[in-house]
Formats: structure tokens, sequence, C-alpha cells
């Protein structure tokens, strides 16, 4: 069987492809099975970030005591709560999904178990970046109404 240069660089491609996804899910799910808590070490970055940025927005939503000075003071602070309850939502979120990403604490089947999270970790790379993408805009627009207000 003879194949044109475009389909056999098309095979190639998709094979070099394959592997590399393959060799990241191994990659994974072998840091899965030798972590000590069940996570994968970016995972627990980006779930520390996320509940450091959610007590943070919790303790900065707290309505103030005194009345604001102005009505502008009122609209900032108004501003900077809808950017507390975004983050305090978008945090809870992206903590849930990462939960759902830990190897659970059965020892039975513990490898396989490790592959399978591996390999959801890998799916849902995507929605979980996007998450903390939302989180990186909400602390830049939580830092610029601080700035604001403090002003």
């Amino acid at each position: 069987m003879v194949l044109d240069p475009m389909s056999a660089l098309s095979i190639a491609a998709s094979a070099v492809q394959f592997v590399d996804f393959a060799r990241i899910i191994v990659c994974k799910s072998k840091d899965l099975y030798r972590s000590t808590d069940e996570v994968l070490k970016e995972n627990k970055q980006t779930e520390t970030v996320a509940i450091r940025l959610r007590e943070l927005a919790e303790s900065i939503g707290v309505p103030p005591t005194e009345p604001p000075l102005n009505s502008n003071s009122s609209l900032l602070i108004s501003h900077l709560q809808t950017i507390c309850i975004d983050c305090d939502s978008i945090s809870t979120e992206l903590l849930q999904r990462l939960h759902q990403l830990k190897v659970p604490d059965q020892l039975k089947h513990r490898k396989w178990r490790s592959f399978r999270q591996a390999l959801k970790s890998v799916w849902s790379k995507w929605e979980i970046d996007s998450m903390a993408k939302r989180l990186s805009d909400l602390r830049a627009d939580l830092e610029t109404e601080v700035l604001v207000l403090l002003r």
C-alpha cells in the first residue's frame, strides 16, 4: 500500500500525539501513586491559591461599619463586594472540581485508581485552567478596586 506524503505525515503526527498523551497520563498516575496526599502537585498549588483568595475575599467582602463618605465610595464598595462574591463562588467551584480529582483513600487497586484520576486530570485540565484564569482576573480586579478605594 502506497501512501501520499501528506497521509503519511498525518499518520505519523497522530502516532506522536497518542504517545505524548499516554506519556503524560503515565507520568501523572505515577505522581499520584507516589503522592502522600493523593493529589497532583499542580492541583495542590491551585487549591492553596484558591483557598487563600477565597479567605481574602471573605474578609474584604464584609460590609463596612461606618457609612461611606460619598456616593462614589459607595459605588466602589458595591463593586468590591460583587468581586468578592464572584471570587467566593468560583473558588468554591474550583475547589470542588479539584477535590474530585483526588485519589480515594481506599488501598485496594490503588494503581488503577491513580491511573483513572490522572486521566480525569488530563481531561479536565482545560476546565481547571479556565477557572484559575477567571480567579486570576478577579484577583486583579480586586487589587484595582482596593487601590482605588484606598486612594
